[in-house]
């Protein structure tokens, strides 16, 4: 290997391990609608709902004010198998991300196993969830001094370079747990959930470690545990209004996130017992989302209907920190679907509907 290649592979090397330092130790990815999507929210979350399985799809794109916009995507799936007065839930998880102008990419692909004790009206669940995660980064959208073009005065990636062409990925296994308990006190809900992810430490090995002799290491990265505590009370003022207190709390090694606020539920009361409506509810939801020792990040707008079977939300950040210079005050925009299989198992007990 000739010392360009060399050169090459260093400057390769350095610009993921900077960028990848801060997706490790800065938090996962994950939703400002994390009521919406509450598979990825805590594993205990599997099952909670009243129905035989369910469906979650979930898109963000953040700040599209730049080329490249930032943007996530998952898609989920569990199921309900009833025993008794328990149930044993099992689902299955995707999430891509895609970050950046450099085409950094994250797939992450997870199974998920809960179950669910009630023991009168309290309702305890606990979830486990084993992941494999894939990140990886593609030299091909990198440029380099060869290919300024004069005529536009713009780098072209389209123009031949003597630079190798060069691929960075990482992989690693991830055991997550969590435990939800809830409970219905007639007109007030509570319920709240704390949530572990990354409990393996797990180790990640990126590319060639050009600070060995030989230059034939490895550099690794431990992934800190994230730690997640949310909670939310469904408050019925009548059979017409209700409000949702909510708030999630998200920290990973020194960064973390706090969101909070409300969501406004009106129920759209049929005249007549025949009447099928197509709409059973409508949503309005406002969050403010904080981190520690920094001013508030952005102020979180939110929409939404419930259906017989299926619900659909949408939420806009509006970015009030100094990143809101760069991005022209955009932020990001998220759309959540949820379908819920009806029930076939009869119950007098209260289980929580994340369609609210």
């Amino acid at each position: 290997m000739n010392c360009k290649d060399i050169c090459a592979k260093l400057v390769l090397a350095l610009i993921f391990i900077l960028i990848d330092c801060n997706i490790l130790f800065a938090q996962d990815a994950h939703f400002s609608q994390f009521d919406a999507s509450p598979n990825t929210m805590n594993p205990a979350h599997t099952g909670n709902y009243i129905g035989d399985w369910r469906f979650v799809n979930t898109y963000r794109s953040q700040w599209f004010a730049i080329p490249k916009p930032y943007m996530t995507i998952t898609m989920a799936y569990d199921h309900q198998f009833y025993f008794h007065n328990d149930v044993l839930s099992s689902g299955i998880i995707f999430m891509g991300d895609r970050s950046g102008a450099l085409g950094l990419t994250t797939n992450r692909f997870c199974i998920t196993q809960a179950y669910q004790k009630k023991i009168g009206k309290h309702v305890t669940h606990l979830g486990f969830q084993l992941g494999y995660t894939r990140r990886r980064i593609s030299a091909g959208n990198f440029t380099y001094p060869e290919q300024f073009d004069m005529s536009t005065g713009y780098f072209n990636s389209q123009l031949p370079s003597s630079e190798p062409a060069m691929d960075i990925s990482a992989s690693h296994w991830d055991v997550n747990t969590g435990i939800l308990w809830n409970r219905n006190y007639g007109r007030i809900r509570p319920e709240i959930g704390i949530a572990l992810y990354h409990i393996n430490y797990p180790s990640v090995l990126f590319g060639e470690d050009f600070t060995s002799t030989s230059g034939a290491g490895k550099s690794e990265k431990e992934i800190q545990i994230r730690k997640v505590v949310h909670g939310k009370t469904e408050c019925m003022i009548n059979e017409r209004y209700s409000l949702i207190p909510c708030f999630g709390y998200m920290g990973q090694g020194s960064a973390n996130e706090v969101i909070a606020g409300a969501i406004w539920k009106h129920n759209i009361i049929k005249e007549n017992s025949m009447e099928d409506n197509k709409i059973n509810s409508i949503l309005f939801s406002l969050y403010i989302r904080d981190g520690h020792k920094r001013n508030f990040d952005a102020l979180i707008f939110g929409l939404g209907m419930n259906f017989r079977k299926s619900a659909l939300r949408f939420s806009y950040d509006c970015t009030l920190s100094k990143l809101s210079v760069a991005t022209s005050t955009l932020g990001a925009f998220e759309l959540s679907f949820i379908y819920t299989a009806i029930s076939t198992r009869h119950t007098n007990g209260f289980v929580p509907d994340f369609r609210f």
